[in-house]
């Protein structure tokens, strides 16, 4: 007996084998991924192969909507539909079920363009090619793009086309990556795109957000423009981030601080730096010792017999030096490009000096106080 339930078992099971046809919308589960192809199960008696450059980033498991494209000698699916070898009934199938096809355009018309799918032409108006308006229409001429199909019906000759959706898909799911990565606390590279009084506004992928002029530098600026410029890359820490109100809140004072403090414990007075020049002023030189570390190379301190006019002295020129002193909590660094003592100098000063003594002294600089 039990073995008469074990095959009728196994009779049904394979009457609900399912039987692929050309053209059918299907799901399939993938449960192998290699260089040559993306392997499905689709409730057939073998598996469904597919082109491993349709998905991005497959992974086994993934459950996915495909059309059967061919099943002599091969059992193959696809995402789309190939625009060379597309017939009627899969255009017609892919049009139904929302399916991409893939076609060339050969010409521009009207208002728009031909494009060519399977031995068809299909018009492309010109407002459905881009997400953006299109300045210059003949260098899209001979190129081939994936397209949905917006209206199909050989019979009255209408066979329309557009790629916008499929362009607001790809940005939508471009977007939904980078605000899964705008976490408060993360660090990522941006770059600046405006700026306006209140604050600087930073591309992070494809959504801006507001870098606010208290967060811009540890030191008081007026306008973001004295320490940014259009276009420059920059690192940012995430503040906060508001999908729903498309608000993202970045600093750029608070990664600095950080930058500094790391700074300080691999560094000691005396260590040799490689920097580039960054700014010249009339008291010396900024020089980008690390990542967001800038320090003063003052004008008494350049190489001896080298003046600020020399050539090797200017913006972008790398030079080296020793790190003459360093005050991470306040964010100042001092360097030199002479050499500093081998020993303390202060160790053996009371031997050296008395109370009373005339000694000869270089005024090396001067504050309010002294």
């Amino acid at each position: 007996m039990a073995h008469e339930d074990t095959f009728g078992e196994a009779v049904e099971k394979n009457l609900q084998v399912y039987t692929p046809k050309i053209g059918d919308q299907i799901t399939g589960t993938i449960i192998a991924i290699n260089d040559a192809a993306i392997v499905l199960d689709c409730g057939a008696k073998s598996e469904a192969i597919m082109d491993p450059q349709e998905l991005e980033t497959p992974q086994v498991g993934d459950r996915i909507d495909v059309m059967v494209v061919e099943t002599e000698p091969t059992f193959k699916v696809s995402t789309k539909i190939s625009g060379k070898s597309a017939s009627s009934s899969q255009l017609q199938s892919a049009f139904e079920a929302g399916m991409p096809v893939s076609g060339k355009i050969v010409e521009k018309v009207n208002a728009g363009f031909r494009v060519e799918i399977g031995g068809e032409r299909a018009f492309l108006p010109m407002g459905k090619l881009a997400l953006e308006p299109v300045e210059n229409p003949d260098e899209y001429l001979g190129k081939t793009f994936d397209f949905t199909i917006l209206e199909y019906n050989p019979a009255e000759n209408k066979f329309v086309v557009s790629r916008l959706d499929i362009l607001k898909k790809q940005e939508s799911e471009k977007l939904a990556d980078v605000w899964a990565k705008l976490k408060p606390g993360a660090v990522i590279t941006g770059v600046v795109r405006s700026m306006q009084n209140f604050g600087a506004f930073v591309d992070v992928g494809g959504v801006e957000g507001l870098v606010h002029i208290s967060e811009v530098s540890e030191t008081f600026i007026h306008h973001p423009s004295e320490v940014l410029k259009i276009g420059q890359e920059v690192q940012v820490k995430v503040l906060s981030a508001d999908q729903e109100k498309n608000r993202i809140s970045l600093s750029m004072k608070s990664i600095h601080s950080e930058l500094w403090e790391e700074f300080a414990q691999k560094v000691k007075i005396g260590d040799a730096f490689t920097g580039k020049i960054t700014r010249k002023t009339d008291f010396g030189l900024f020089v980008e010792v690390a990542p967001g570390i800038e320090g003063l190379l003052h004008i008494s301190q350049i190489r001896l017999g080298g003046q600020l006019e020399d050539s090797d002295y200017e913006a972008g020129k790398e030079i080296s030096g020793w790190i003459r002193s360093l005050d991470a909590e306040h964010r100042r660094l001092q360097l030199t490009q002479r050499e500093l003592p081998a020993e303390d100098p202060w160790e053996k000063i009371s031997t050296r000096l008395k109370k009373g003594d005339l000694v000869e002294a270089k005024i090396d600089g001067m504050t309010k106080f002294g």
